[in-house]
């Protein structure tokens, strides 16, 4: 098996935009082929799944690998999240993003709750938090 790659604060930010440029099955996809990149080992069962995706224009057609997709997409943020430097946390959110993470200890990442809601962030001037 390779290196994987490594991951360094200074590539935090958007790394794939969401539903303006991708559906949902696309960005799933494309974060699965990141982290292969990246050095994820893959099941020959997820290969086999990988390989054999059927589009319907930029969705999957129904059936078992299309759910398949967003199980292996999961274990590919979490192996993301295993390369990410401490205090950043990779999280999908119209897009998939890699952040710092204001409070560690505390943080679980929500869909729809922006990881930069404490005041003293250091990425506010950035546009995110309250």
């Amino acid at each position: 098996m390779t290196q994987p790659r490594l991951i360094t604060p200074d590539m935090s930010g958007c790394w794939l935009a969401g539903s303006s440029n991708r559906s949902a099955d696309e960005l799933n996809h494309a974060v699965i082929l990141i982290a292969l990149e990246y050095g994820m080992p893959q099941s020959e069962d997820d290969a086999r799944i990988m390989a054999g995706l059927e589009w319907e224009g930029s969705w999957l057609v129904d059936g078992p690998d299309a759910q398949a997709i967003y199980e292996i997409a999961d274990d590919a943020l979490q192996y993301l999240q295993s390369l990410a430097p401490d205090g950043y946390v990779f999280y999908f959110d119209d897009g998939f993003y890699l952040s710092a993470v204001c409070d560690t200890e505390s943080y679980e990442p929500q869909f729809d709750e922006c990881p930069h809601a404490e005041r003293n962030c250091p990425n506010r001037e950035r546009g995110y938090g309250a």
